[in-house]
């Protein structure tokens, strides 16, 4: 009889080994994590009280982070379509992370990674919006990666610099109809975040257009 336990309990470990990874947290920022000045926190909406508490997990020294869902259609339950939990989002619902920051002066990087079901699939939705308010702006990031899941669900990470190094910011995501996991990772830096490409764009058109000033000043002279 001992011997069928045996058996038994084998198959079941190897069972759990080759059990799916629910969690997407995939990408990895451009920092190591659990450094001095970073966070990281993970949600997977394990329950339509969720999302609140991070249910993956945080690694947050300055307090204790936390989310909340404006106007979703509804929640779906545990395994639903590869994923432990999925909110149903319409195109005005966001899911909002509140993250908790160190006070250090400098400037401010966040590392935001989404799982959503695509719009090719029934129920799906476009890429979301992701934005991060710091209390005195709103601030777009560029993606930094982009990949087609096993499931069929698509994950992306954006990456937000901000001008400053606000005591909490608020990760925004919207815009899509399912959302099946959400990671954000956070870093305070004394370098001055890189102007984004379209900014640099916008600088570089703004200095063309001083220097053709500066010489029909000087033709007209």
């Amino acid at each position: 009889m001992k011997y069928v336990w045996f058996v038994l309990i084998a198959a079941a470990v190897f069972c759990g080994s080759l059990a799916p990874a629910w969690a997407d947290d995939i990408a990895s920022p451009p920092w190591t994590r659990y450094g001095a000045g970073t966070t990281w926190e993970g949600w997977t909406f394990s329950s339509p009280s969720n999302p609140s508490y991070p249910d993956e997990g945080f690694y947050n020294p300055y307090g204790i982070p936390s989310a909340s869902i404006t106007d979703p259609v509804a929640w779906l339950p545990l395994g639903y379509n590869s994923h432990i939990g999925v909110w149903v989002l319409n195109p005005d619902s966001s899911i909002n992370v509140t993250v908790p920051d160190s006070l250090t002066v400098g400037y401010k990087e966040v590392f935001t990674q989404v799982t959503w079901l695509p719009g090719t699939v029934p129920g799906g939705g476009p890429t979301p919006t992701v934005v991060v308010h710091d209390g005195d702006g709103v601030y777009g990031g560029t993606e930094e990666d982009f990949q087609v899941l096993a499931n069929g669900w698509y994950h992306a990470a954006w990456l937000t610099l901000l001008p400053n190094n606000p005591p909490v910011e608020i990760v925004s995501v919207s815009g899509t109809a399912q959302v099946g996991e959400v990671f954000v990772d956070t870093e305070c830096t004394a370098t001055p975040p890189v102007p984004e490409p379209g900014m640099i764009v916008a600088l570089a058109g703004l200095a063309g257009m001083g220097l053709c000033g500066l010489v029909w000043r000087r033709r007209r002279a």
